[in-house]
């Protein structure tokens, strides 16, 4: 009788189909465990369906952890990126994790994901130690995903906190599925503000330049009553900037730059165009983090209800990224997912499935040092998946 170690590639592959099928993911996940890495690689790359497991989370997250698992001890410096594609498991947990809470459950959020997982039928402590597993190994192979995490989670922050100090803009825009219209984006107290701001500043300018002719036309005439004295003033004002000035010069400049100042600042300093500029500048600014935070949750969550207000919806991803961040930093060494640098090269190169760009390790890249890291983090798996078979086998 063969072992199931040395099973052919297609009566394995029928029988890993098999608990896919019936959703046996306990035994699915023992039986792949026990497969020849180069066997379940075959059935991996030909047979089996990620995209399929990736939607049965969180229920299949110990399968996962298997797969991740064989494949990274067997050779990490080849992990299939692409086929096993982490950057849409972490995705799916975060949808998990963000849909377990509630808008009621903003002051209890722990005990409501919790008895939320339980009515679910899901072991949340076992789910939090598959997914620990997971996010060890990707900090290995994509490290970048963490970072990524963090560049969002401040953006849905920003926005957050944004929302709460300006109630007023939740209740006029509380959701992005509103008409696109003038009325409904600009409030016409702002752009009656502008349109005044900007008449008022043309009449200033216009005023000043008055100002500024009336001393002009009165130089002159000067000019021609004195002319000696004036020329032989202009022509030392104009060669203080070629050479060095003595103190009458510095004497007379400071005055005539004063006299135009007196003429000119009292015009253009009554102007609010600028502080209104600036202000309608970061409406701008925040609004466009707003649409990038929701374009992030739109990624992790396809199904908006329409017209859903934006405050909970961010407080509900912003809870789900942080639960990810903080399990993935204790599982993880931080110069990992802190100092990750050019080991991890973009690849411009569209997949239909996944949608974006795919990033995978540069091998010709990757510091020597990380060898040993592998090399620990293999006795690490080969001992939990022991226990695990130990375990699973009484």
């Amino acid at each position: 009788m063969t072992s199931i170690r040395n099973a052919p590639v297609d009566i394995a592959s029928a029988r890993i189909l098999h608990y896919l099928r019936t959703h046996n993911y306990d035994d699915c996940a023992i039986y792949i465990n026990r497969l020849s890495p180069n066997t379940f690689r075959k059935i991996l790359i030909n047979d089996i369906s990620i995209d399929i497991l990736i939607a049965q989370l969180p229920f299949s997250i110990e399968v996962f952890e298997v797969i991740y698992s064989k494949i990274f001890i067997h050779d990490p410096d080849t992990f299939p990126l692409r086929i096993l594609k982490p950057e849409q498991i972490i995705s799916k947990m975060i949808s998990i994790f963000a849909s377990s809470l509630t808008e009621k459950s903003t002051n209890s959020t722990t005990i409501s994901l919790i008895s939320k997982g339980k009515q679910m039928g899901i072991d949340d402590e076992r789910l939090l130690n598959n997914l620990s597993s997971i996010l060890r190994i990707i900090s290995y192979v994509q490290p970048i995903l963490f970072k990524r995490l963090l560049r969002q989670k401040e953006t849905i922050d920003e926005c957050i906190l944004h929302f709460e100090q300006r109630p007023s803009h939740l209740t006029s825009t509380p959701s992005l599925h509103k008409s696109i219209s003038t009325s409904s984006l600009i409030p016409k107290t702002l752009e009656e503000t502008i349109r005044h701001e900007l008449e008022s500043t043309i009449v200033c300018c216009q005023q000043a330049l008055h100002r500024l002719e009336n001393k002009s036309l009165t130089s002159s005439t000067i000019l021609s009553g004195h002319s000696t004295p004036i020329i032989s003033r202009k022509y030392s004002t104009i060669s203080t900037g070629h050479s060095p000035s003595s103190f009458d010069d510095i004497q007379t400049r400071l005055f005539q730059h004063k006299s135009i100042l007196n003429l000119v600042e009292p015009y253009l300093s009554r102007t609010k165009l600028y502080s209104v500029m600036d202000n309608l500048g970061q409406k701008v600014s925040i609004d466009k983090k707003i649409l990038l935070a929701y374009s992030h949750i739109k990624t992790h969550e396809k199904q908006i209800a329409f017209g859903e207000t934006l405050l909970p919806l961010f407080k509900r991803f912003a809870f789900a990224y942080e639960r990810i961040i903080q399990l993935w930093r204790r599982v993880t060494d931080s110069t990992l997912i802190d100092e990750c640098n050019d080991d991890v090269v973009i690849d411009t190169t569209t997949v239909s499935d996944v949608g974006g760009s795919c990033f995978e390790r540069a091998r010709s890249q990757e510091p020597r040092s990380c060898r040993h890291r592998y090399e620990i983090d293999r006795l690490f798996y080969k001992d939990d998946m022991a226990v695990k078979n130990g375990r699973s086998s009484k």
